[in-house]
């Protein structure tokens, strides 16, 4: 799609997004993003990347719903993300599951826009790049990674018992990560956050095999899923790789 085939309202997005790109600042990764969200009541706020050494910063889409918010608007109806990639990459998990918050949560399903200075747009719903939502927030689920040799289980919060159990499988021997279960007390079976997804991805990426997750209930209920289902059009290395 081109920018002209766009509406006007999402035109008007763009060019924000574009003009704040340029306040980047990425002296290490040289990948620039700018990004503009509108708020049901057509309200607009903007974010870029502002990167250190340590790489733990707000991105540009975590940033300018951080400002909306701040504002005191909680629901969002539309999304762009402008960045200097030759092919233009939708949100990275993390970005998905913040928009999702602020949209799915609330019954919204936004547009969400990924362009570039090729001309080039792509459009996607927020429930066909982050499909199977959940909000965990302080929910606490018990993860296992399943690997060739072995098993590694934590109970924590979502984001921190997967992380937890990575690592217990990272500290032996080189292991090959076949499946991921996510057992909960919910009515339905839940699967990984945003953030979660992201990370499943890239290992699936290193490793070059698939990781399926298993999303069970307490009281029987089980869904499988492969990590690439979870999150599709996934950005990886190739997009930074791409500028």
């Amino acid at each position: 799609m081109r920018f002209n085939a766009l509406l006007n309202l999402q035109k008007k997005l763009v060019e924000i997004a574009f003009e704040t790109r340029e306040k980047a600042r990425v002296s290490y990764s040289g990948y620039k993003v700018g990004a503009a969200v509108m708020t049901e009541n057509k309200e607009i706020f903007s974010g870029f990347n502002l990167e250190n050494i340590t790489y733990i910063v707000p991105h540009a889409e975590e940033q300018a719903i951080r400002l909306a918010k701040e504002a005191g608007h909680n629901k969002i109806i539309s999304l762009v993300v402008y960045t200097n990639s030759q092919i233009p990459p939708f949100p990275c998990g993390h970005c998905r599951q913040i928009i999702a918050d602020s949209s799915l949560l609330y019954d919204m399903n936004p547009n969400i826009i990924a362009g570039n200075d090729k001309d080039v747009f792509s459009i996607e719903k927020i429930s066909t790049i982050l499909p199977r939502y959940n909000n965990f927030s302080k929910k606490k689920i018990l993860v296992q990674v399943r690997t060739d040799k072995n098993r590694y289980t934590s109970a924590f919060t979502e984001r921190q018992a997967l992380e937890l159990s990575l690592k217990k499988c990272y500290m032996s021997d080189n292991e090959k990560i076949l499946s991921v279960l996510y057992f909960s007390d919910s009515k339905k079976p839940l699967f990984p956050s945003g953030f979660n997804r992201q990370l499943l991805a890239e290992i699936e990426k290193e490793q070059n095999e698939k990781i399926e997750v298993i999303a069970k209930t307490a009281s029987g209920l089980e869904e499988r899923m492969f990590v690439s289902e979870l999150l599709p059009f996934s950005f990886g290395v190739e997009s930074l790789n791409n500028t």
